[in-house]
Protein backbone atom coordinates (compact mmCIF):
# COMPACT_ATOMS: atom_id res chain seq x y z
CA UNK A 1 0.00 0.00 0.00
CA UNK A 2 1.10 3.34 -0.84
CA UNK A 3 -0.24 6.93 -0.32
CA UNK A 4 0.75 9.23 -3.83
CA UNK A 5 -0.37 13.40 -3.02
CA UNK A 6 -0.64 15.21 -6.15
CA UNK A 7 -0.82 18.88 -5.37
CA UNK A 8 -1.96 21.29 -8.01
CA UNK A 9 -0.62 24.78 -8.10
CA UNK A 10 -4.16 26.29 -6.87
CA UNK A 11 -3.16 23.81 -3.49
CA UNK A 12 0.24 25.83 -3.22
CA UNK A 13 -0.87 28.97 -0.93
CA UNK A 14 -2.99 26.96 1.50
CA UNK A 15 -0.66 24.06 1.92
CA UNK A 16 2.01 26.59 2.75
CA UNK A 17 0.33 28.46 4.93
CA UNK A 18 -0.57 25.47 6.83
CA UNK A 19 2.68 23.92 6.74
CA UNK A 20 3.88 26.89 8.48
CA UNK A 21 1.00 27.07 11.36
CA UNK A 22 1.72 23.25 11.95
CA UNK A 23 5.60 24.09 11.96
CA UNK A 24 5.00 27.11 14.68
CA UNK A 25 2.36 24.72 16.65
CA UNK A 26 4.96 22.11 16.74
CA UNK A 27 7.83 24.68 17.62
CA UNK A 28 5.84 24.93 20.80
CA UNK A 29 4.18 21.73 21.52
CA UNK A 30 5.56 20.00 24.57
CA UNK A 31 3.70 17.22 24.41
CA UNK A 32 4.12 13.50 22.91
CA UNK A 33 0.82 14.04 20.99
CA UNK A 34 -1.52 16.59 19.58
CA UNK A 35 -4.90 17.58 20.23
CA UNK A 36 -6.71 18.40 16.70
CA UNK A 37 -10.50 20.16 16.08
CA UNK A 38 -12.62 19.30 13.47
CA UNK A 39 -14.77 21.54 12.14
CA UNK A 40 -17.56 20.24 13.84
CA UNK A 41 -16.36 20.66 17.01
CA UNK A 42 -14.70 17.17 17.37
CA UNK A 43 -11.64 16.66 19.21
CA UNK A 44 -9.06 13.71 19.30
CA UNK A 45 -5.82 13.10 19.91
CA UNK A 46 -2.81 12.26 17.25
CA UNK A 47 0.62 11.22 18.11
CA UNK A 48 3.07 14.72 17.36
CA UNK A 49 4.97 12.65 14.83
CA UNK A 50 2.21 12.14 12.59
CA UNK A 51 1.47 15.78 12.69
CA UNK A 52 5.68 16.08 11.71
CA UNK A 53 4.45 14.09 8.84
CA UNK A 54 1.58 16.24 7.94
CA UNK A 55 3.87 19.64 7.95
CA UNK A 56 6.35 17.22 5.79
CA UNK A 57 3.26 16.93 3.55
CA UNK A 58 2.52 20.40 3.29
CA UNK A 59 5.67 21.66 2.84
CA UNK A 60 6.07 19.52 -0.03
CA UNK A 61 2.57 20.55 -1.99
CA UNK A 62 3.30 24.05 -1.09
CA UNK A 63 6.10 23.75 -3.52
CA UNK A 64 3.61 22.27 -5.97
CA UNK A 65 5.63 18.70 -5.55
CA UNK A 66 3.99 15.14 -5.83
CA UNK A 67 4.65 12.72 -2.72
CA UNK A 68 4.17 9.29 -2.22
CA UNK A 69 4.59 7.28 0.85
CA UNK A 70 5.44 3.93 1.30
CA UNK A 71 5.32 1.75 4.43
CA UNK A 72 8.77 0.50 4.86
CA UNK A 73 7.77 -3.56 4.12
CA UNK A 74 6.16 -2.26 0.72
CA UNK A 75 7.62 -4.62 -1.91
CA UNK A 76 7.81 -2.63 -5.10
CA UNK A 77 7.69 -3.77 -8.94
CA UNK A 78 11.26 -3.54 -11.37
CA UNK A 79 9.50 -0.82 -12.88
CA UNK A 80 8.40 1.53 -9.62
CA UNK A 81 11.85 0.73 -8.23
CA UNK A 82 13.62 1.55 -11.45
CA UNK A 83 11.67 4.89 -11.60
CA UNK A 84 12.39 5.65 -7.79
CA UNK A 85 15.97 5.20 -8.43
CA UNK A 86 15.62 7.12 -11.96
CA UNK A 87 17.40 4.56 -13.53
CA UNK A 88 16.41 2.21 -16.55
CA UNK A 89 14.18 -1.23 -15.80
CA UNK A 90 17.16 -3.01 -17.42
CA UNK A 91 20.10 -1.23 -15.20
CA UNK A 92 18.15 -2.28 -11.97
CA UNK A 93 17.58 -6.02 -13.02
CA UNK A 94 21.41 -5.99 -13.52
CA UNK A 95 21.97 -4.09 -9.73
CA UNK A 96 18.85 -6.81 -8.76
CA UNK A 97 20.91 -10.22 -10.35
CA UNK A 98 24.74 -9.08 -9.27
CA UNK A 99 23.38 -9.02 -5.63
CA UNK A 100 23.72 -5.03 -5.19
CA UNK A 101 19.93 -4.93 -3.89
CA UNK A 102 17.91 -7.75 -2.80
CA UNK A 103 14.87 -9.23 -4.20
CA UNK A 104 12.87 -11.95 -3.93
CA UNK A 105 10.73 -14.22 -6.84
CA UNK A 106 6.82 -14.18 -6.97
CA UNK A 107 6.48 -16.53 -9.72
CA UNK A 108 8.47 -14.52 -12.50
CA UNK A 109 8.42 -11.49 -11.48
CA UNK A 110 10.95 -9.79 -9.11
CA UNK A 111 9.94 -8.07 -5.95
CA UNK A 112 11.90 -5.19 -3.82
CA UNK A 113 11.41 -4.45 -0.69
CA UNK A 114 11.29 -0.64 -0.21
CA UNK A 115 13.57 -0.70 2.76
CA UNK A 116 15.85 -2.34 0.83
CA UNK A 117 15.79 0.14 -1.98
CA UNK A 118 15.68 3.10 0.10
CA UNK A 119 19.24 1.50 1.90
CA UNK A 120 20.79 0.97 -1.84
CA UNK A 121 19.88 5.02 -2.93
CA UNK A 122 21.09 5.85 1.01
CA UNK A 123 24.58 3.90 0.59
CA UNK A 124 24.53 5.36 -3.70
CA UNK A 125 24.41 9.06 -2.29
CA UNK A 126 27.30 8.63 0.55
CA UNK A 127 29.45 7.19 -2.03
CA UNK A 128 28.23 9.93 -4.68
CA UNK A 129 29.27 12.79 -1.55
CA UNK A 130 32.73 11.30 -0.80
CA UNK A 131 33.31 10.86 -4.66
CA UNK A 132 32.45 14.47 -5.33
CA UNK A 133 34.10 15.67 -2.19
CA UNK A 134 37.66 13.89 -3.30
CA UNK A 135 37.03 15.38 -6.69
CA UNK A 136 36.56 18.79 -5.48
CA UNK A 137 39.88 18.66 -2.63
CA UNK A 138 42.12 17.26 -6.01
CA UNK A 139 40.70 20.84 -7.91
CA UNK A 140 41.90 22.71 -5.31
CA UNK A 141 45.37 20.99 -4.39
CA UNK A 142 45.92 21.31 -8.76
CA UNK A 143 44.52 24.87 -8.44
CA UNK A 144 42.17 24.81 -11.12
CA UNK A 145 39.79 26.33 -9.50
CA UNK A 146 35.95 25.98 -10.53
Amino acid sequence: MSLTINSTIEDAPLANNAAKKVSRFLASNDRPYVELRLSNGKKFEVPEIAVQALQNVLACMSQGRTLTIYPEDAELTTQKAADLLNVSRPYLIQLLEDGTIPFRKVGTHRRIRYADLHAYRLTFEEGRQTALQELAEETDKLGLGY
